[in-house]
């Protein structure tokens, strides 16, 4: 007896519950024109500024270190940041991310060398701060994971201090080809 009741209470729910349409899914979820348009066009200047800063810092430059940095600062500055405005609000937006994360970049470097616990420490600080610069909002809100980023990169692939310069020009390298690509792409 009580296996026919469950089986009719399945039966039932069957026959309440029914998939959404197909075509009404993707009328919902399908974002508008324009959106699709800026979302593309932020992925290929994300795309051109990464593949032009790794290849210009691995074959031109001939160094590892500048090139994977160039990346991540291309990848941050383009695709993760999202810095909306006019073009002088855009470029000094870039260009005050870029900076701080130089001198991010060579706080992690140095902190890389000191031991676990002044990472631990340093780490926490950092990114503590960070986030509370970020409920500024606008621009600051923007750059918070960049900057994240930067430090986090810098402090978690251990190096000496003198590695700071090159990652320093690593991140200069993609902060221009960044700073070029928001503005000309």
């Amino acid at each position: 007896m009580r296996s026919a009741e469950l089986t009719r209470g399945a039966q039932a729910l069957s026959c309440r519950w029914r998939p959404m349409p197909t075509r009404r899914w993707i009328a919902r979820t399908r974002a508008s024109e324009p959106a699709r348009r800026a979302a593309a066009r932020r992925a290929t200047r994300t795309a051109l500024v990464t593949l032009a800063a790794f290849a210009i810092g691995r074959w031109l430059v001939d160094s590892l270190t500048i090139a994977v940095f160039a990346t991540f600062t291309g990848l941050a500055v383009t695709g993760i940041a999202d810095f909306s405005g006019s073009m002088l609000g855009r470029a000094a937006a870039i260009a005050a991310t870029i900076t701080i994360g130089i001198a991010l970049a060579a706080l992690g470097t140095w902190i890389s060398s000191q031991g676990v616990v002044a990472g631990f420490a340093a780490m926490f600080l950092v990114v503590a701060l960070v986030a509370l610069a970020s409920l500024l909002g606008g621009y600051a809100a923007a750059a918070s994971n960049p900057l994240i980023l930067f430090y986090v990169v810098a402090a978690g692939s251990a190096a000496s201090t003198s590695a700071i310069a090159e990652r320093m020009a690593g991140i200069g390298l993609g902060g221009a080809l960044g700073l070029a690509g928001a503005l000309v792409l």
